[in-house]
């Protein structure tokens, strides 16, 4: 989540204990969060990879034009 990026960013700054009272959020949330970076990171290479895009062929019509290209 992004808040607690920025608590984490801001640790060395300000106590962690601190910025969650003063900003109204849970502090278990952000150790909880910390603890789980490895797993979001991962996850999120895999997402990568499911979303990366597909090298596509230069010479193939798709849609309206291949079925225009196919019958004339």
């Amino acid at each position: 989540m992004i808040r607690f990026r920025f608590v984490d960013e801001h640790r060395n700054a300000h106590v962690v204990k601190r910025m969650c009272d003063v900003l109204g959020w849970d502090r278990s949330g952000y150790y909880t969060w910390h603890k789980n970076a490895e797993a979001r990171e991962e996850k999120a290479g895999i997402e990568e990879e499911l979303v990366a895009p597909h090298p596509r062929d230069p010479y193939r019509f798709h849609g309206r034009l291949r079925c225009s290209a196919d019958h004339p």
